[in-house]
């Protein structure tokens, strides 16, 4: 089902009807709110939701058991539930764009992940469980306040892209280079000063 570039402002309780459903685009809408019935959706493998107005997310998210693909980017989500971390086919997790000042730790358990976009947020760090995303390959982390690069990304050993431009870092592990024995780039441009 695509209804993308609309001016839907809410998702209809009646989408949990649509038990077969396997793809749904709903980028660049004005939504606000999802209704917890999107659980229905059993058959769901990827859902765009990018370029909405999302300030947060209700916590049947993460009862899609088929998702691989879930794409968040440039809404205004503040923080994410802990349940997201039961989508445990999720390969796609795009979150950049948004207001998190952090991500639960229960993100950690997505054994399936290979990309995590978390760009353009205001995250401070990781929490270490994501260190056991051991299949994940690309990892975008641009324009956030790190100050140093998170503990948990040393023990990416799948890595073969890792984006941290725009951050104020000062310096990288000596040891990080070492981790990433598949790492293919790595952006570490620092931001512009006034």
């Amino acid at each position: 089902l695509q209804a993308a570039y609309n001016h839907l402002d809410e998702l209809p309780a009646a989408i949990g009807q649509l038990a077969q459903l396997r793809f749904l685009k709903l980028t660049r809408n004005h939504i606000t709110v999802l209704p917890p019935e999107i659980a229905h959706l059993q058959q769901l493998h990827t859902l765009h939701l990018d370029f909405n107005r999302l300030q947060q997310l209700p916590p049947q998210m993460g009862q899609l058991p088929q998702l691989k693909t879930l794409n968040l980017t440039a809404n205004q989500l503040t923080s994410l539930p802990p349940e997201l971390g039961a989508l445990s086919g999720l390969q796609v997790l795009q979150l950049s764009g948004n207001r998190l000042q952090q991500i639960p730790a229960t993100l950690g358990q997505l054994q399936q992940l290979e990309r995590l976009t978390l760009s353009s947020n205001q995250l401070r760090d990781l929490p270490p469980e994501l260190g056991q995303l051991k299949r994940l390959k690309q990892l975008y982390l641009s324009a956030n306040q790190l100050e140093a690069l998170p503990a948990a990304v040393l023990e990416m050993d799948s890595l073969e892209v890792l984006v941290l431009t725009g951050n104020p870092l000062t310096r990288l592990p000596k040891e990080a280079l070492n981790r990433w024995p598949n790492l293919k780039e790595i952006h570490l441009g620092l931001p512009r000063t006034p």
